[in-house]
């Protein structure tokens, strides 16, 4: 999946994405993901793709 967000595919170093991987893993186990979460006024965070149909 990360292959086709074009952030992860076309900017970073595979070692930029593993230490964001380790930083994430890290935020999940300590809770800290939650919580950085429940501050956003919906569940879809700030990384949202939108598809409108006319």
């Amino acid at each position: 999946m990360r292959a086709g967000i074009s952030p992860f595919a076309n900017l970073c170093t595979p070692e930029e994405v593993a230490a964001g991987l380790s930083r994430l893993r890290q935020d999940l186990d300590s809770g800290r993901f939650v919580e950085v979460a429940a501050a956003y006024p919906t569940v879809d965070g700030d990384y949202l793709f939108l598809c409108a149909h006319a």
